[in-house]
């Protein structure tokens, strides 16, 4: 289903968000799901289960747009899983996009020394102008 000569970025482009235009959201322009358009919601890591457990990452989206031509087809259960591992790709795609071009990384020391087998390496994430990325 999915052409492996195609990096995530062939499946989706960034838009303002088509009912009111006040944020961003995403438009997925290839594959079985061209022409969608949703946004993302919060993100958040779940309480485990049990102590052994791992918190799982958990995210929220909201369809804006889906085109007549899939509006009811009923997809199989592997298609639905491509679905979400779509958008997962697509929101992994986008943190690590923004966080490379606001990271800044600062190098310190634990001891006020400048002793480099001391020393630490911190990335920093700022916020940088607040406009949209585009594609």
């Amino acid at each position: 289903m999915w052409e492996t000569n195609k990096t995530i970025k062939d499946y989706y482009r960034l838009i303002y968000n088509p009912k009111d235009g006040s944020e961003g959201a995403v438009e997925i322009i290839d594959g079985p799901f061209s022409g969608l358009k949703y946004k993302y919601g919060d993100f958040r890591f779940s309480k485990p289960e049990t102590d052994e457990d791992t918190p799982k990452a958990e995210y929220e989206f909201e369809v804006l747009h889906i085109p007549e031509e899939i509006r009811d087809v009923d997809y199989p259960s592997e298609m639905k899983e491509s679905f979400d591992q779509l958008l997962l790709g697509i929101l992994i795609d986008l943190v690590q996009e923004e966080a490379s071009k606001n990271m800044r990384v600062e190098h310190d020391n634990t001891d006020g020394d400048s002793d480099i087998g001391e020393s630490f390496e911190r990335r920093v994430v700022y916020k940088n102008s607040g406009s949209l990325s585009s594609q």
